[in-house]
């Protein structure tokens, strides 16, 4: 699992393994690269404490100072990775909410042999968990995962939902493969032999707005200062994104795909279907297919790279 992670962490590794949990982690060294070093793991009143950790805090300093003042005594100069696991070793679960930055990390608690999962508000880093019987297993990828020889690389319907629907966007929560989660934005969870706690720890408040200027006020506030003609200066339509060589060579290349029987991709769409689309117009897709600029290049571009993992990955389709 921690191999699979290589191109995520090319620097350094590291693996903690007690009776009842292991932790791998691979490091892209940026911070303190003596005092980084993952897992991490460190002691207060006899209890042991490791993290694994991928992410960035923007208040590391502040929350050293608050934590010097408590007492504790910080091993390295300026890592965040130790800033972070002292922060829990103080306030438990609700750590969560001193920190300022974008993260997912896993810590295991010895002495109550449980582990604590958070991910940022935002969910810039990913998190995905699975359960088999008793034991939790969790990766920042969902590869990491499949490497796993108890997990099932296995799609069913809701998961073409997610890939045929939904994507390239995804349903928060959802891992798109059976049995896999994904811990949500704002979200916590703890996990021990009583089972799973998950709890959302932020949520984004919607308020009214209330200013009469909210259309125009940046391009007022900014008379003056920026010139007239820029101000006022129109929308125009956003022009194409590829060159016209890309379309073509997307076109050949899901043409490959459709006429080979072992593709994987032919179990989930109507091949007729497309190859009669791709016939009858070069620009089979008139309207975006996603969001403002993709079009009928980025979809054959996306069932492609869906053809691609299933078939790197030996996804089953159930």
């Amino acid at each position: 699992m921690n191999n699979s992670l290589i191109d995520r962490g090319p620097d350094a590794e590291g693996i903690y393994m007690s009776p009842a949990a292991a932790l791998g982690h691979r490091r892209l060294v940026v911070v303190d690269p003596a005092g980084g070093v993952q897992p991490m793991s460190r002691s207060r009143e006899g209890c042991d404490f490791t993290i694994v950790y991928n992410g960035e805090l923007y208040n590391t300093a502040e929350l050293r100072r608050e934590l010097l003042l408590r007492g504790y005594i910080f091993e390295s100069r300026n890592s965040d990775t130790e800033a972070l696991l002292l922060a829990y070793m103080e306030w438990g679960p609700a750590c969560v909410k001193k920190f300022n930055g974008i993260f997912a990390f896993a810590i295991w608690d010895e002495s109550r042999q449980r582990v604590f999962l958070a991910r940022d508000r935002l969910g810039v880093k990913p998190l995905f968990y699975t359960q088999k019987g008793s034991s939790l297993l969790f990766a920042s990828q969902l590869k990491s995962l499949l490497v796993h020889p108890l997990v099932i690389p296995a799609i069913d319907g809701e998961g073409l939902a997610e890939l045929l629907v939904m994507g390239p966007s995804r349903t928060p929560g959802h891992g798109v493969l059976q049995g896999i989660k994904e811990l949500r934005p704002g979200h916590s969870m703890l996990y021990s032999r009583s089972g799973m706690t998950i709890n959302r720890y932020w949520a984004l408040e919607s308020l009214p707005h209330e200013d009469d200027l909210a259309k125009g006020i940046l391009r007022r506030a900014l008379r003056g200062l920026l010139p007239e003609q820029v101000l006022t200066r129109p929308k125009s339509p956003y022009p194409k994104t590829h060159n016209p060589l890309y379309q073509s060579l997307m076109r050949q290349r899901i043409n490959d795909i459709l006429y080979d029987s072992s593709s994987p991709l032919l179990d989930i769409i109507n091949p007729a279907a497309l190859r009669k689309r791709l016939a009858a117009s070069p620009n089979f897709m008139p309207e975006p297919w996603f969001g403002q600029l993709m079009g009928d290049a980025q979809y054959l571009a996306y069932l492609i790279q869906l053809n691609s993992w299933l078939k790197k990955y030996r996804i089953q389709i159930r």
